[in-house]
């Protein structure tokens, strides 16, 4: 309930074990915020946005091709899931995405959706994370 329906919670773990290493995942993005870069990745599949606008895709796979090793941290994941919030890096740098997701309704900015986005940008700047934001919203007709 807590992490689906008030979004408070910003990551649910099965273990006590996997929660303890996701925690110190988010230390090391927040504390760690620039690393030593080796531009050494392997070439991977770049996922690419459809050209028709009436089809569902999902803009974390989108994103990841622009993060080291395509490493995505998300927080919030279970609440307004048309909005998706987390943590990366861009060559070394941790930043902070922003960005709606169109598998959930249409990607649409509701209530829900705005209030994790103004908690997340309050977030990245209480710990001067640089952030980006992608949205993705189709015209009204």
């Amino acid at each position: 309930m807590y992490a689906s329906v008030s979004g408070q919670i910003h990551k649910v773990c099965s273990s006590e074990k996997e929660a303890i290493a996701k925690v110190r995942e988010l230390i090391d993005l927040i504390c760690n915020q620039q690393i030593e870069y080796e531009d050494n990745e392997k070439p991977r599949e770049i996922y690419v946005l459809p050209q028709e606008s009436n089809k569902i895709y999902d803009m974390r796979e989108f994103v990841k091709n622009y993060l080291d090793n395509g490493y995505l941290y998300e927080l919030k994941e279970r609440f307004a899931k048309s909005m998706f919030t987390g943590l990366g890096r861009i060559k070394g740098k941790t930043v902070g995405i922003l960005a709606s997701q169109p598998q959930f309704d249409a990607g649409v900015i509701n209530y829900d959706a705005s209030d994790k986005a103004a908690a997340f940008v309050r977030f990245c700047d209480a710990f001067d994370i640089p952030g980006f934001c992608i949205l993705m919203l189709k015209p009204l007709q």
